[in-house]
């Protein structure tokens, strides 16, 4: 009897013990999983910071070498802008045409190299000065140094004067060879400054800009980027949209 007795309040003690360390083993995952959400979160959180800083760190440094251009620093998000609108008309990835339209205001990065008499010159550059304004493109990859997170920003500041028939600069590349990103930003970057004013010269109205776009495909514009950059310009307009407020300008 002794025994027995003896046994059942082992089984009991063992059953009890059991499901206290059941439950507490369950406590513990508990406080584990907690801990695990909490620093997902943490690190989500931190994550996210950081490429808020990076994006603004990039933007500071857009803006600061359009400054130089004696600009107000809209430029370079309009260039974002009509990017962006391009690489959703060749039906890109939202992937892609966040990181191009995105990189694209760091396409004249290289004029912080640039001296202001050259940038905010008013006429024509001399031939030793344009030779200068051309080295903005170089310049300009090389400040983005050789991190793999940066290769679409080098090859758009790098290769964003470069010319369909390879009559560009600074490594004459041609067609294809020009690397895609490249080629979209040269088509919204000429368009950007034929319609806007500069040092100089007068804004374009759009309709003369476009027009003189169309004539240089396949000289200047890969033909198939500018083919649906101009659909787009003609959607905007049969629907009223205006483009740098210049529409008025066709209307009239």
């Amino acid at each position: 009897l002794k025994q027995s007795v003896a046994r059942a309040f082992e089984h009991y003690n063992l059953v009890t013990e059991n499901k206290r360390l059941q439950k507490l083993t369950q406590n513990q995952n508990k406080q584990l999983r907690i801990a695990n959400e909490n620093l997902e979160s943490l690190v989500h959180e931190r994550t996210l910071q950081l490429e808020e800083a990076v994006q603004e760190g990039i933007i500071m440094l857009a803006m600061a070498a359009e400054a130089k251009d004696d600009d107000t620093g809209d430029h370079v998000f309009r260039i974002r802008d009509l990017t962006r609108d391009i690489c959703s008309g060749l039906k890109m990835s939202p992937e892609q045409t966040e990181q191009i339209s995105f990189f694209s205001i760091m396409h004249d990065v290289g004029k912080i190299h640039i001296p202001d008499k050259i940038l905010k010159k008013r006429g024509s550059l001399t031939g030793e000065e344009w030779a200068i304004m051309q080295t903005h493109c170089i310049a300009g990859e090389k400040i983005l140094g050789n991190k793999p997170f940066y290769q679409t920003a080098r090859e758009i500041a790098r290769s964003h004067h470069e010319r369909w028939d390879g009559n560009g600069y600074p490594d004459g590349l041609k067609g294809e060879s020009i690397p895609l990103a490249a080629r979209i930003v040269t088509v919204a970057d000429v368009f950007d400054a034929l319609t806007n004013e500069r040092p100089y010269k007068k804004a374009w109205p759009i309709e003369k800009a476009l027009v003189e776009m169309e004539e240089l495909s396949g000289k200047v514009f890969d033909p198939n980027i500018l083919k649906v950059f101009l659909n787009l310009r003609a959607e905007d307009r049969e629907h009223g949209i205006m483009v740098n407020n210049q529409w008025s300008t066709i209307n009239n």
